[in-house]
């Protein structure tokens, strides 16, 4: 395998799948082209190690195959199709750590037990770290309710709040000003309607959140509400 094939590999594992934009765009210590990324990409899904499948309107994502999620061992979700919805938070999530926060390194189960010194069971996946910065803790959360009201969406964001504040490190880290709340939407209008309705909440409603609108989103948006019409929907993962 060459190393230009691992590094996709790498960043299949890191955030579940990847687009051409996430290599187009890459951290500054990529060495290669676009068309040498590319063709290692097509080497892949040739051997189908990868396979392509439909993001939105003609953009493909890439993600592990069935097979090579078998001879991991990994979870057996790993190989199946995302849902809509699921599309819609494992998107955001790369565009978050690859072309929006730069910074942010995504953090395991393993090496977030170690940063709270508490089990991780029941806490949600999106937790990320930012180098040179010891004790910093960071959360993401997608707003996969975008086909519903804004009150539904403010709700979780407020249960998030409640629940990591119950963590003792978190809450110290929230203290020291070291935590850091980062909610993604997809639209401006969105994400003022969710937050005038969290700032609301006695408390919670101070909390420190920081907002990022990703437009890329918008055309997702139309595929869940399209999904959520339907009378079954694909696995989530």
């Amino acid at each position: 395998m060459t190393a230009t094939e691992k590094w996709l590999l790498d960043s299949i594992m890191d955030h579940g799948i990847i687009t051409k934009e996430t290599w187009v765009t890459p951290p500054l210590r990529r060495k290669w082209t676009a068309n040498e990324m590319s063709s290692a990409m097509w080497s892949l899904t040739r051997r189908k190690i990868v396979v392509a499948r439909p993001l939105h309107h003609g953009k493909t994502y890439f993600a592990l195959s069935a097979s090579t999620v078998h001879k991991l061992g990994l979870p057996e979700n790993k190989g199946k199709e995302l849902a809509e919805s699921a599309k819609l938070r494992v998107y955001a999530q790369l565009l978050f750590f690859t072309a929006y926060d730069k910074t942010a390194k995504r953090l395991r189960r393993d090496e977030l037990a170690v940063r709270i010194a508490e089990p991780t069971h029941g806490l949600p996946q999106g937790f990320y770290a930012r180098a040179r910065k010891k004790n910093f803790l960071g959360f993401t959360r997608v707003d996969t309710h975008l086909s519903t009201l804004p009150m539904r969406s403010a709700q979780t964001l407020r249960h998030d709040v409640f629940r990591f504040v119950s963590l003792p490190s978190v809450r110290e880290r929230i203290k020291n000003k070291t935590f850091e709340f980062t909610w993604i939407t997809a639209t401006h209008t969105r994400a003022d309607a969710v937050m005038r309705i969290f700032r609301g909440y006695d408390r919670i409603g101070k909390a420190p959140i920081r907002v990022i609108v990703m437009n890329e989103l918008v055309p997702l948006v139309c595929s869940v509400q399209f999904a959520d019409s339907l009378p079954f929907n694909p696995v989530e993962t």
